[in-house]
């Protein structure tokens, strides 16, 4: 296998995860809270959309469950 050596240095690597400050920090940044809230607002409709489109095939156009996921896909 072929790898790639580490580019930062060992005394700037970090031992431990994300802390709340840098969250914090992350949330205070406004491009980030933008980009943020557009991509929850992209996810919550596509899951609001797969959700609601086997109601909407049975109910408005007829179909009958057994072919709506078909459809759907």
């Amino acid at each position: 296998m072929v790898g790639l050596p580490e580019s930062l240095p060992a005394a700037a690597r970090r031992v431990r995860g994300v802390g709340l400050g840098q969250i914090r920090e992350l949330l205070a940044d406004r491009v980030f809270t933008g980009c943020l809230i557009a991509a929850s607002g992209a996810f919550a409709a596509l899951f609001a959309y797969l959700a609601a489109s086997p109601v909407v095939l049975q109910d408005l156009y007829g179909a009958t469950p057994r072919p709506t996921p078909c459809c759907s896909a």
